[in-house]
């Protein structure tokens, strides 16, 4: 589910966390703009996706990837934009920040 909160120290510190698999996405996303933005975050993870595989990644691996996009894609706070969203996506979570700075 999309936060509209900065993350705390302590949520900092995990996201900084080392995993063997892992993407970040920043992208521009406003109200008035949700379909490019979709369009840009989900082109994001494809690149991400290409270079998993190109790097050994299995199918199932991508496969779980793939289901994260899908909830980030489905995600609640897409209606609720402001500037920027910081996606940090894993096989196993997500975690959607929509952000009042302009990232790109």
């Amino acid at each position: 589910m999309a936060r509209h909160d900065y993350p705390t120290t302590k949520e900092l510190l995990e996201l900084g966390a080392p995993r063997q698999h892992a993407v970040t996405i920043y992208a521009h996303a406003t109200t008035a703009q949700i379909d490019l933005a979709k369009t840009t975050v989900k082109s994001a993870m494809d690149r991400a996706l290409r270079t998993l595989r190109a790097n050994g990644a299995n199918h199932p691996l991508e496969a779980a990837f793939h289901d994260q996009v899908a909830k980030v894609l489905a995600d609640e706070g897409w209606q609720r934009l402001s500037r920027s969203v910081a996606i940090f996506v894993t096989p196993d979570e997500y975690e959607m920040f929509v952000l009042p700075n302009d990232l790109e």
